[in-house]
């Protein structure tokens, strides 16, 4: 049991060794921002630029980056467009990671957008392609450049093999149940690290050798306006503007008016009631009248006479 316990601690500290040593092999050089070239037994390829050549650095080793960018276009049918953005992006052997269409009934007002997965080397021809479907409203590409890493995670996984295979040796001589449990304890753990590891470096290897952009298609009457640029250029909008206003009036103008009639033909109805109520008052007997001769102060009888 002693043994399998040094043997144990021997393998951990060489596989720290092995670890520092792989790092240090793999360090050198500086950052870039333009593609690198992974271990084919994780990335399947090298990893390049977007203009379709590998970068590397000063001492000759590929770089890895990982792209991601934007592009918003005006197209006559966003959904005929986005269509077609699959097309192109699957004949690059790229991929559609989410599309979401927002369809209408007059589909000159619909839209879509779209994420999508571009292979590094075919990032410039396919965005061209792409572009060419409308007029471009903006586009922005970014590069994160994550060589450090990726060297990082090759060395810890390089000394976590050589430490699993030297654990399955002793387990193939152990005869000892304790030094078994042992073996296989430290094998398990082992064994778990390596798994993570080479998922987060399988995960980074397709994040650079796949560019993500999303793609954010609009017809003329759903696009955002663009912010003027010059004097005559705001000039150009305030018209508009103005118009604009003037056609929404017009528009509740026209909304207004049967109700306005209306409203009109109620009040001259109202208004000819009152009139016709205030005559009848006027032209009725006063309450004197009706009631006969009255008394002056005197006590004489005075009657009205009609000349």
């Amino acid at each position: 049991m002693v043994g399998i316990v040094v043997l144990l601690a021997g393998c951990s500290a060489r596989d720290a060794s092995d670890e520092q040593t792989t790092g240090g092999a793999f360090s050198s050089g500086s950052s870039s921002a333009e593609g690198e070239a992974f271990d084919p037994a994780f990335s399947g390829g090298d990893a390049v630029a977007a203009d379709g050549e590998a970068s590397r650095d000063t001492t000759g080793a590929a770089r890895s980056v990982i792209t991601t960018g934007s592009l918003a276009l005006t197209v006559a049918d966003p959904l005929d467009a986005a269509d077609e953005v699959v097309r192109i992006v699957e004949a690059a052997d790229g991929r559609i990671d989410e599309r979401t269409d927002n369809p209408v009934e007059a589909r000159e007002d619909s839209s879509a957008t779209l994420t999508v997965r571009i292979p590094s080397d075919d990032l410039t021809t396919t965005i061209d392609r792409v572009e060419a479907l409308g007029v471009v409203r903006w586009s922005t590409l970014s590069n994160t450049d994550v060589t450090s890493t990726v060297r990082d995670l090759d060395a810890r996984i390089t000394a976590l093999a050589r430490s699993t295979d030297r654990l399955l040796d002793l387990l193939d001589t152990a005869t000892d149940t304790d030094d078994l449990l042992s073996i296989e304890q430290a094998l398990s753990q082992r064994q778990a690290d390596l798994e993570s590891l080479e998922s987060e470096r399988r995960s980074i290897g397709d994040s650079v050798d796949l560019a993500t952009v999303t793609i954010d298609l609009a017809s003329e009457e759903t696009a955002p306006a663009d912010s003027p640029e010059t004097f005559l250029g705001g000039l150009a909008v305030g018209w508009e503007s103005i118009i604009t206003v003037a056609s929404g009036a017009l528009v509740a103008l026209g909304v207004l008016l049967p109700w306005l009639a209306v409203a009109a033909i109620v009040a001259a109805v109202a208004v000819a009631a009152v009139r016709a109520r205030a005559r009848r008052r006027e032209s009725a007997p006063s309450a004197d009248t009706r009631n006969g001769p009255t008394l002056d102060a005197s006590g004489a009888s005075s009657v009205r006479m009609d000349e």
